[in-house]
């Protein structure tokens, strides 16, 4: 998925490319939008007519799955090793918790059919509920053991391939496509080979070449070879053909569109181009700052707002303003209450580790 650590991370340099903030607000939004909208009348049912509707808002999520292949390259040092993934988790799930927790009180209130069990609840501290035969508490968690599964893949490829060279070799890129190209063919080919859904969950081999292109679109962006610019084309033409024979048309068109989106609010010269238009795009870069929270938290609260809202006669689209705002207020109060300082403690403590050892 899409998060809020990759900011922190980065630090100043993230500063300089503040369009990529913009990109994951607009994608934020049309999550929400869509889960709201379409997907809320998939599993629920809308009482009224129910004409909007975002059916290309859940595309967004490829979005946050290449700008999280981006971000990662862009923020790893000269030297891929391991040491990202302790950032990563430590990033990830304390408020990955906080947000479980919060989500589970409000089922209790509003929506108490989908009050998970504590077994369930136990379950998911691991992101990994289904390991265990479990569901995830809340529908949005899906994406979270993708996003950890590429983290791994990317450390022991990179490091492997490059021998913990620099980040500029891209040899590591296209021995991920290697293995994504070779674990397509053993799960999704013509055979019923043994352990295919073990490795397609281990693997990701369905949105692996995603993340990648978000990869690729850092070393088009930003490589100084021209020869290696052009490989980076190729590779991403390559994605474009995965993705054509793995998803719906739909989700091919989007794929297409967001990879053209990356290149453009990426590119250095564009951030500082339009700088003087930051503070006119303020409240996409605001939703940019609590989306973690806001992806974890909104879905299931919402359905039960919006379910609450309709069985009291709210059933005119403009209602549904209402969860939406709840779904920011909600995601700002546990940003700005308790995830920075969740953060803050982790960088004093990491420090003082440091300088003990």
């Amino acid at each position: 998925m899409v998060e809020k650590a990759n900011n922190q991370v980065m630090g100043k340099k993230v500063n300089s490319l503040w369009l990529l903030d913009v990109f994951r607000g607009i994608s934020a939004l049309l999550i929400v939008l869509y889960h709201y909208t379409t997907q809320y009348d998939r599993s629920i049912g809308h009482i009224g007519n129910y004409d909007l509707t975002f059916l290309w808002g859940c595309h967004a999520v490829y979005a946050f799955f290449m700008l999280s292949g981006f971000l990662i390259v862009y923020t790893c040092k000269d030297k891929i090793d391991f040491s990202f993934l302790k950032k990563r988790f430590l990033r990830l799930y304390p408020m990955f918790w906080v947000c479980m927790i919060v989500t589970t009180i409000y089922m209790a209130f509003i929506f108490p059919e989908r009050m998970p069990t504590l077994k369930q609840f136990l379950f998911n501290i691991t992101m990994f509920p289904t390991l265990f035969g479990s569901k995830a508490i809340d529908g949005v968690y899906w994406t979270m053991p993708k996003e950890l599964i590429f983290y791994v893949i990317f450390a022991v490829i990179a490091a492997f391939f490059t021998g913990g060279g620099t980040r500029k070799k891209t040899r590591w890129l296209w021995g991920c496509l290697g293995i994504e190209l070779i674990f397509l063919a053993y799960c999704y080919g013509p055979f019923n080979f043994p352990g295919q859904w073990t490795l397609i969950f281990l693997m990701i081999p369905d949105y692996l070449y995603v993340f990648l292109a978000g990869c690729a679109v850092y070393y088009l962006n930003y490589s100084e070879d021209s020869i290696q610019k052009r490989m980076m084309i190729l590779y991403l033409i390559i994605c474009t053909l995965l993705c054509k024979y793995l998803c719906s048309i739909s989700t091919f068109v989007f794929f297409i569109v967001w990879i053209f989106a990356l290149i453009v609010f990426s590119s250095n010269k564009i951030n500082q181009k339009t700088y003087e238009m930051k503070k006119l795009l303020r409240p996409l870069i605001f939703i940019s700052e609590i989306s973690y929270i806001l992806y974890l938290t909104h879905q299931f609260i919402g359905f039960g707002i919006i379910r609450l809202m309709e069985a009291n006669g709210m059933i005119a689209e403009f209602w549904v303003l209402l969860p939406i705002l709840h779904a920011i207020l909600l995601a700002a109060i546990l940003h700005y209450g308790v995830e920075m300082k969740i953060n803050k403690f982790i960088k004093i403590t990491l420090l003082r580790y440091k300088m003990v050892s």
